[in-house]
């Protein structure tokens, strides 16, 4: 009955965000003032570093290669929607199994937002190379809300009882699942004209965590989902992608120590 409650809750919540806050509403007001920073040149970047610490302390870190990297504007609705989204992933399987397209679509549902503004040229993102680095330039000076995440793939066989003719035939029929277990990160970063940012994804700072699954049959090698609802593949893209983002639209789970990304200046 308290699981149904917050769940009650969290949607009422999503529902009135767009009108009070406008996180997928006009935002011509909320991107302004980053469009005048960037036709001023007032504008900094960030240096980010995704990796693992390592368990000895002698030992260097692991670094994380081909992590997704989104630089957003700032926006308080917005980041309430991903607190939603993060409270409730626990509290079924069924919503953490929903949490990481749940992500996606919020996430893409605001750029879209920014683009129609005219910020769509605001967005960074990047992807961190073989040292785990990564570097947004030209970003302008203000609060910017960062989200990264790092998909890695998994396959596992199975045998799924299937029905054969008559009511009590069944045979066991080998399927493989694949599923991905993807990493999550955010954190509000400011950033100050003429300065650099550094900003850590490790792995004790992961902010949600979820997982993907596709299931193939030994037959076909068809997925058993496909032709259901789509969901936004995480790094397929974005509206307005690129290093400043170009204006095309289009689509691209916790830490219990509130997690954030750490960020130094």
């Amino acid at each position: 009955m308290r699981g149904r409650l917050v769940v009650l809750m969290v949607a009422a919540l999503l529902a009135v965000l767009p009108a009070s806050g406008q996180a997928t509403g006009d935002l011509s007001a909320l991107v302004a003032p980053y469009l005048a920073a960037q036709k001023q040149k007032a504008v900094g970047q960030i240096a980010g570093h995704a990796y693992a610490e390592s368990p000895r302390r002698q030992a260097p870190p692991t670094p994380y290669a081909a992590v997704q990297v989104r630089l957003l504007p700032y926006s308080a609705q917005f980041e309430a929607q991903l607190d939603a989204i993060k409270s409730t992933s626990r509290d079924s399987l069924k919503l953490y199994g929903q949490a990481v397209s749940r992500f996606e679509n919020v996430r893409v549902a605001y750029e879209r937002a920014l683009l129609d503004a005219g910020g769509g040229a605001l967005v960074r993102d990047g992807v961190t190379d073989a040292t785990g680095t990564v570097r947004l330039a030209d970003v302008p000076g203000g609060d910017w809300l960062l989200v990264a995440w790092w998909e890695t793939g998994h396959q596992r066989k199975t045998n799924k009882a299937e029905r054969r003719g008559g009511v009590d035939q069944y045979a066991n029929v080998p399927v493989t699942v694949d599923y991905s277990t993807v990493t999550c990160w955010r954190q509000r970063v400011s950033v100050r004209a003429g300065e650099t940012i550094d900003v850590s994804l490790t792995d004790r700072a992961v902010w949600l965590t979820g997982v993907r699954e596709e299931v193939l049959t030994t037959t076909t090698g068809i997925p058993k989902n496909w032709g259901q609802s789509p969901v936004f593949p995480m790094g397929s893209g974005s509206v307005g992608s690129g290093g400043p983002a170009s204006p095309l639209p289009g689509v691209g789970g916790p830490s219990a120590a509130g997690g954030s990304l750490s960020g130094t200046r």
